[in-house]
Parts: C-alpha cells; sequence; structure tokens
C-alpha cells in the first residue's frame, strides 16, 4: 500500500508503515480496541470494519486523508461490524450480528435469517470465483449461493465432520480454493 503496508493491531488501531521512509504513523479516527478487520480497495481505499463505530471508509486524494464512517444513520442494521470484503467485482460485503451486508455506498442490502442464513454470529467473509459467498460462523462454514432467479440457497458443509468448532477466519487463495481457520 503506497510503497509501504497497512499493519492492524487490537490496541493500536490500524498502522501505516513507509517502507521508503521506515516510519510508523498512526490512523487515529479509530478508537482503541474498535478494529476487527480491513481490506484495501483497487483505488487505495482502506475498508475498515469496527466493533462499534460502523465501516470506515480511508481514502486519499492529493495528500489530504478523508474519513468517511457508514453506520446504522446510513442505513446498517447495526454498527457492529465483524468482516468487510471486496469481490472481483469491486462490491463491498460486510458481516454483522445476524447476517451480511452488501454495501454500495447508497444503499446496503441486508440477509439474515429469513433469507435462510441460521447464523447468529459470522466472523469472516469471502465471495469464490464462483458468486458463492461463504461465511465462517460458530455454526460452521456456510455456503451461500443465489440462482438466476435471485433466491438464495445456504447449507452448512462441515457441522457434520466438525459438529463442535467455530470457524474464524477464511481466505481465498490465487487458484480459488478457500482456506479456514478455527479456534480448535
Amino acid at each position: 500500500y503506497n510503497d509501504g503496508m497497512m499493519i492492524g493491531m487490537e490496541e493500536k488501531g490500524l498502522i501505516s508503515y513507509d517502507l521508503k521512509k521506515d516510519e510508523f504513523s498512526e490512523h487515529r479516527a479509530l478508537k482503541k480496541g474498535d478494529l476487527n478487520n480491513f481490506i484495501i480497495s483497487q483505488k487505495n481505499d482502506i475498508w475498515v470494519s469496527t466493533a462499534s463505530s460502523g465501516l470506515l471508509r480511508i481514502s486519499e486524494t492529493d495528500s489530504v486523508i478523508d474519513y468517511n464512517y457508514f453506520t446504522t444513520m446510513n442505513g446498517l442494521p447495526n454498527d457492529n461490524i465483524t468482516a468487510v470484503f471486496l469481490d472481483r467485482e469491486s462490491n463491498l460485503w460486510t458481516a454483522v450480528k445476524g447476517g451480511i451486508v452488501q454495501c454500495n455506498l447508497n444503499t446496503f442490502e441486508f440477509l439474515n435469517k429469513k433469507d435462510g442464513l441460521f447464523a447468529e454470529k459470522i466472523y469472516d467473509i469471502i465471495v469464490s470465483g464462483r458468486d458463492e459467498l461463504w461465511l465462517s460462523t460458530e455454526e460452521g462454514i456456510l455456503l451461500t449461493t443465489k440462482n438466476s432467479m435471485g433466491e438464495i440457497s445456504v447449507k452448512n458443509i462441515l457441522k457434520a465432520k466438525f459438529p463442535n468448532t467455530s470457524f474464524i477466519s477464511l481466505y481465498l487463495d490465487a487458484e480459488g480454493y478457500v482456506w479456514a481457520g478455527t479456534y480448535n
């Protein structure tokens, strides 16, 4: 990111490291302990999911850094965003308590139990190259697909083999394989 790297830290929040200057700088817009995770878009915007402040977009134009929060005041179902993910079309997906949200800055589409999502706590979210939505949850790994009619199908793919396992992280590798991490 901009000749450096971004580091997410529980207590310090989001830190930028400039490799050329060997300097660290903090993004002070985050409250202490509020960072859940972040992702960097193709436009170099940083999207941050927070524990209590909603969704944060950090963007830079002509060396001016803008901090824009999106919260329940903008239409999010709640301000505890556990994960954020950008799919290949640059659609922004967030995991919130009780469901997931597809965001496009003007509207938020919320999917929850009425749409077939049966997990209350979603830790991570990715979208595979086949437009499959993968969710890591306390209930297992949920694989969500939408057919041509817009109907959503959800299945728990690992619950039977790992009945008491909370899956907390997901990773989509360059070859399209999905990797999952657990507490156990």
